[in-house]
């Protein structure tokens, strides 16, 4: 059964719009991020309804201002989730639930389209006939999907479904990137000091440190000199984990280096990065085996093998399912407010 998943839309009773975070929900609410807002001074949609971002970029900095403004206008959609406050939407407050792949299949039998709409459709054509996974498996989100693309400036943000798609994507996209010709291509130097200049305030990360990041990022390039976005998303089945499965304490932030055992959960929400290492806390000597990024710029970053520098807080996990007690590092939790990272290790 098609459930709620990562990069879904939602459109609550009041005229809402929020971003699906995550496959994992409370059976009565479904965790996601306001995305739009009804606003008189809005830049997306058209008159007389038009929307605004209350937040212009999701990093913790500004989910915590996302958090003040539901909790100054719109409070039934705060609730506690996973030990900490945040968005959630109660099912009985949805209106429309928007689904990527509905989304795509409606732009590909549509006669008419606008500028962005063909973009979209003839880049996941030709992603899907390059790596060989069938077009059903693509979807469309973003303002895309729920008609609010504003031609002037919005991207393409694409998801893909299921992780052997996704890592067909993933191989398909960094050859056509080492091509460096063609109607796909990857973010130019250029096109990083733009951003850098912009948003590399947003991360504790030296230029070379937020440049290495950057090059990495396989996900994200120029289709038509419009920027597009990939989003690997689980499917059903791959989902093992159930909502309050597992209870998450802090031990406060901690700064390791650690060997990437495997990386291939990485480049999900929330991305999962395998480790196998000690480290002493309060005298006790603890294993920590995975380190798992909220904070999407560090998703997909590493592979396995490699050594990673991490600031981030350390938890203690129970899972009452298995019965077991486990530690990990997280990054993009509101303690470590917008200072923790995951940073490449070089000699």
């Amino acid at each position: 059964m098609r459930s709620f998943r990562d990069r879904d839309y939602i459109k609550t009773l009041e005229g809402l719009y929020f971003t699906v975070l995550g496959n994992v929900h409370p059976k009565d609410k479904v965790i996601a991020y306001l995305k739009y807002a009804p606003s008189n001074k809005g830049i997306w949609g058209k008159t007389p309804h038009l929307y605004d971002r209350p937040i212009k970029d999701y990093t913790v900095h500004n989910v915590n201002k996302m958090m003040d403004f539901l909790s100054n206008y719109y409070p039934q959609y705060i609730d506690e989730v996973f030990n900490i406050k945040f968005s959630a939407v109660p099912r009985k407050n949805i209106a429309v639930h928007y689904k990527p792949e509905e989304k795509l299949q409606e732009l590909i039998d549509l006669k008419v389209k606008d500028e962005l709409q063909r973009k979209t459709v003839k880049l996941a054509s030709i992603l899907s006939k390059e790596s060989g996974v069938p077009i059903e498996n693509f979807g469309v989100t973003g303002s895309i999907l729920i008609n609010l693309h504003n031609l002037k400036f919005s991207d393409i943000d694409l998801t893909v479904y299921g992780k052997e798609n996704s890592l067909a994507i993933k191989e398909c996209l960094k050859s056509i990137f080492l091509r460096d010709k063609g109607e796909i291509k990857k973010f130019s130097i250029k096109d990083f000091k733009e951003w850098y200049k912009g948003k590399g305030s947003l991360y504790p990360l030296t230029f070379k440190e937020a440049l290495t990041i950057f090059e990495r990022a396989w996900n994200k390039g120029k289709f038509h000199e419009t920027p597009f976005s990939i989003h690997p998303v689980k499917i059903e089945n791959e989902v093992k984990e159930e909502f309050d499965e597992e209870k998450y304490f802090s031990l406060g932030l901690v700064t390791v280096k650690a060997k990437i055992i495997d990386a291939n959960e990485s480049f999900f929400m929330p991305g999962k990065y395998k480790v196998d290492f000690k480290l002493k806390h309060n005298n006790e000597e603890i294993k920590v085996e995975e380190i798992v990024t909220f904070e999407g710029f560090y998703a997909g970053i590493a592979e396995a093998g490699e050594e990673v520098l991490i600031k981030g807080k350390l938890e203690r996990v129970e899972n009452k399912n298995r019965n077991k007690i486990y530690f990990r590092i997280v990054i993009g939790s509101f303690e470590a407010k917008g200072k923790d990272y995951i940073k490449i290790f070089k000699d």
